[in-house]
């Protein structure tokens, strides 16, 4: 069951195999080669867990593309305005393994809040400032940041209390 997908169908996904299911991620040539063993890891001995994190201009948790329509960011709003209408969504990712089975059961605990909550100090600011920048265009798009990242660096840079990459 899958209650808080973030725009992808679980319907759509039942009995594919991992590059089918992970075909539409940006950048994901290093996860698709991986594949075989990532599977082997996650329905082995051992538990797993991971972190995945953005920026959405949409507080919503169901983020199922039937029941909620892509957010779009503000094209008028400067950095202070896009920031404050900004969400950080979080998800912690866990992989349950049924060994005997080579199955995992797979979770995901759905977290939102405030983007300037989610930043308690200057160098959480300064962190996803250099995270964010680092994204590669594909995954600008397929995170839906193209449009926000420029002004979204521009406050994190602010918060963070520099001007640049550089500092000061």
């Amino acid at each position: 069951a899958v209650c808080l997908p973030s725009h992808w169908a679980p319907e759509e996904k039942i009995g594919r195999h991992f590059t089918q299911i992970h075909a539409p991620v940006a950048d994901n040539q290093t996860l698709l080669t991986a594949s075989d063993h990532l599977v082997r890891l996650v329905t082995g001995a051992d538990r797993w867990e991971r972190f995945v994190w953005t920026i959405t201009p949409c507080s919503t948790f169901d983020r199922h593309p039937a029941r909620t329509p892509a957010a779009a960011w503000s094209t008028t709003a400067d950095a202070a305005q896009l920031a404050a209408a900004a969400w950080f969504r979080t998800e912690r990712q866990t992989f349950i393994p049924a060994p005997d089975r080579r199955e995992a059961i797979f979770t995901i605990h759905v977290e939102t809040r405030p983007l300037a909550a989610a930043l308690p100090t200057a160098s959480h600011a300064l962190a996803l400032h250099d995270a964010l920048a680092s994204m590669s265009l594909g995954v600008l798009a397929y995170r839906n940041l193209a449009d926000a990242q420029a002004r979204l660096l521009e406050w994190l840079a602010e918060r963070a209390g520099s001007t640049g990459p550089c500092g000061p």
